[in-house]
């Protein structure tokens, strides 16, 4: 026997009296995840995946105050779940206008609720970051790819300026 699946009119709707209605849809709850998520770009990164990354990363193995780098920060979600999971200092930056407005509407919203540490984001080019040499823990990005970022021609010098820069801002092990 089939199962039957209710429509979204449905499952939204309590079946017994006193039943809080459930969420009508997955993206309603996206923002309700995480305290610092008020704005969005159309190619941000879910909390959850940006936590996986820094803990591949070794956040959790580092001590509080570690500098994580997003050079491509977009609306900041690496940035800001490395500063309020890890209590890092996270350093973001972005070129696009549409990003650091996100991303900075974000930072605000963390810091609002006393988010643990400290992030700033920068409108910047991943050609020469404006960080000191050998400054920086662990950098971690996601990086533009795909349709949703421009196209081919726009994304192709970014993938060897982040890892020019990389080298060169990365402390020495």
């Amino acid at each position: 026997a089939k199962r039957h699946r209710p429509s979204a009119e449905e499952a939204s709707a309590s079946s017994v009296e006193g039943d809080a209605p459930k969420q009508k849809h997955k993206s309603v709850m996206l923002h309700s995840l995480r305290s610092y998520r008020h704005a969005l770009v159309r190619t941000a990164l879910k909390p959850s995946t940006a936590h996986a990354l820094l803990r591949l990363a070794g956040m959790h193995q580092l001590p509080r105050g570690a500098v994580v780098v997003d050079p491509c920060a977009g609306s900041g979600t690496i940035t800001l779940e490395a500063a309020e999971a890890f209590d890092a200092h996270a350093i973001g930056g972005d070129c696009e206008e549409n990003a650091l407005a996100a991303a900075t509407v974000n930072r605000a919203a963390l810091v609002d609720v006393g988010g643990v540490g400290v992030c700033d984001i920068f409108k910047w080019s991943v050609r020469k970051l404006p960080l000191r040499t050998a400054s920086v823990d662990v950098i971690v990005s996601d990086m533009p790819f795909g349709m949703k970022c421009k196209s081919k021609a726009t994304r192709g010098g970014v993938y060897h300026w982040v890892a020019k820069e990389t080298a060169r801002l990365l402390k020495p092990e």
